[in-house]
């Protein structure tokens, strides 16, 4: 759950055009605008569910140890049994959401107390007065485990644990509109035949399309190139916004093997990352539309 978190906030950013733009406005299609509305929102609580269960579950299979502090066992005890636990004052002043461990004396061991473990640390009850015999606090390994476990499970934080179901109500939603998003660009995008090679093609167009509808248009595009007698191939450009990148043959009024970059957002950053795209002889120039 961590990485598909991790990984769903970089493409939430390359949508939005960068980590500062994170809440800016979002185009096109319903499904993909509802989707990366609630990934943006949710990836939050997400990372903070799957951060803690990781540490839960290693202290679970020991691969983190935290080793409990327990206090030194009373030297006197009352020697008296059957007492009621209900009218033992150590037990009704502690909230039982803060229990964690309650451990009875043996039925024939009058000298054995109750131990009682809390959120806030390990005690001894005398079975037979009810007092709270010594104290002992948590350590600090402790307290980060009972913290951690407090930001998961949201036990003792109402108001955080209303957030983290929340945001875990928008995985099933996401998981629908992902499957739309996925089902509506493999309805738009069409099969490409006569594709020419990267290294034959006269003209290269990289495109990048939110909802697939680009790909109709330049399809049509590539079969122009192919009746005028030139090599074309289409490629699908890896970044989320709208794009159109087209590498002009020889006989174009631009320099000989020029790539032209038209990006709505941001086309000065989207040019550096098309530099590590090699084609032979190529050099990268670009302007930016809306």
């Amino acid at each position: 759950m961590l990485i598909l978190a991790l990984s769903g906030a970089v493409l939430v950013a390359r949508r939005t055009g960068g980590w500062r733009r994170w809440f800016a406005r979002l185009r096109g299609p319903l499904a993909g605008r509802l989707h990366t509305e609630i990934a943006r929102m949710a990836v939050f609580g997400l990372v903070l569910s799957a951060s803690t269960a990781i540490w839960m579950s290693a202290e679970t299979f020991d691969v983190v140890s935290v080793e409990p502090v327990s206090p030194q066992m009373p030297a006197q005890l009352s020697g008296l049994k059957g007492m009621p636990i209900a009218d033992m004052e150590a037990f009704r002043s502690i909230p039982a959401i803060e229990l964690r461990e309650l451990s009875f004396p043996a039925a024939d061991d009058p000298h054995e107390p109750f131990t009682l473990v809390t959120n806030q640390g390990t005690g001894y009850v005398d079975a037979g007065t009810g007092t709270l015999l010594i104290w002992q606090d948590l350590s600090f390994l402790e307290k980060l485990s009972e913290t951690i476990y407090m930001l998961h499970t949201g036990q003792g934080a109402a108001i955080l644990g209303l957030l983290l179901g929340v945001m875990a109500l928008g995985v099933p939603v996401m998981a629908v509109t992902g499957v739309f998003i996925w089902l509506a660009g493999r309805r738009v995008r069409p099969r490409l035949k006569d594709n020419a090679p990267a290294w034959q093609a006269q003209s290269v167009i990289l495109v990048g399309s939110e909802g697939g509808s680009t790909w109709g248009l330049l399809r049509r595009w590539q079969l122009l190139y192919a009746v005028r007698g030139r090599g074309c191939m289409l490629f699908q450009c890896p970044i989320l916004n709208p794009c159109v990148i087209v590498v002009p043959s020889a006989s174009s009024s631009l320099r000989p093997r020029t790539v032209m970059v038209m990006h709505r957002r941001q086309p000065g950053a989207f040019l550096k990352s098309c530099k590590r795209w090699r084609f032979p002889q190529c050099t990268v120039g670009g302007a930016g539309f809306r």
